[in-house]
C-alpha cells in the first residue's frame, strides 16, 4: 500500500488470500471484497449439497502445514467483508496473531460453519509452555456475521438442521 491506501483484492474463489506451509508471515493494510451481496438465497440453496467453493469463499485463510506446523502469522490493519464464508481464520495453524482489522458481512451463504474471524484446531509448537495462550485476536471490529443457510459438515452422513453457526470469533484450541 501507498500513504494511506489499502491494496484491495476481488474474490470470487475459495480464499482470497490462503498462506499455506508458510510461517513468520505477515498481512498489513489489505481489503478484500468477495462476491456475497451478489448470491441469491435460491441460487445458494440450489446448491448447498454440492459446497461448490463459490457459495463458500473466504477472505483470508491461514491453513494447516502438510509438514510441520503453519505458525506466526500475523493479520493487521486489514479490511474483510462480503465474502461468503469467513472473515480472517487460521485453521491448524498457530501462533496466529488477528489484530486491529475491520471483518463485516460474512459467513451469509457457506456451508461449512464458519466465522468472521477465528482460530480453529491450533497446535502446540515444540516448546510452547502449558496453558499459555499463543493466539491472539485483539481489538478487531466485527459485523454483519451471519449464517443464512444451514451447515453441512462433509464427512458425517446426516445433516442437523439448525442454524448453529456463524460467530462474531470462535477460538478452539487443539492438541
Amino acid at each position: 500500500s501507498w500513504g494511506n491506501e489499502l491494496v484491495k483484492i476481488l474474490s470470487d474463489g475459495y480464499s482470497a488470500i490462503s498462506i499455506n506451509d508458510s510461517s513468520y508471515v505477515t498481512i498489513k493494510n489489505i481489503e478484500v471484497e468477495g462476491i456475497a451481496k451478489k448470491i441469491k438465497l435460491e441460487d445458494a440453496l440450489n446448491n448447498w449439497w454440492s459446497g461448490d467453493k463459490y457459495y463458500n469463499g473466504g477472505g483470508i485463510a491461514i491453513n494447516k502445514a502438510r509438514d510441520g506446523v503453519t505458525h506466526d502469522i500475523t493479520v493487521r490493519d486489514c479490511i474483510v467483508h462480503d465474502v461468503p464464508a469467513a472473515g480472517i481464520k487460521g485453521y491448524n495453524a498457530t501462533h496466529v496473531k488477528i489484530i486491529d482489522n475491520i471483518v463485516y458481512n460474512t459467513n451469509w451463504w457457506t456451508v461449512q460453519g464458519t466465522t468472521a474471524v477465528g482460530v480453529v484446531l491450533a497446535p502446540s509448537l515444540d516448546g510452547d509452555y502449558e496453558d499459555t495462550r499463543y493466539n491472539q485476536i485483539v481489538n478487531n471490529l466485527l459485523f454483519g456475521t451471519q449464517q443464512r443457510v444451514f451447515s453441512r459438515d462433509w464427512p458425517k452422513n446426516y445433516v442437523n438442521f439448525v442454524l448453529d453457526e456463524g460467530e462474531a470469533i470462535l477460538v478452539q484450541e487443539g492438541n
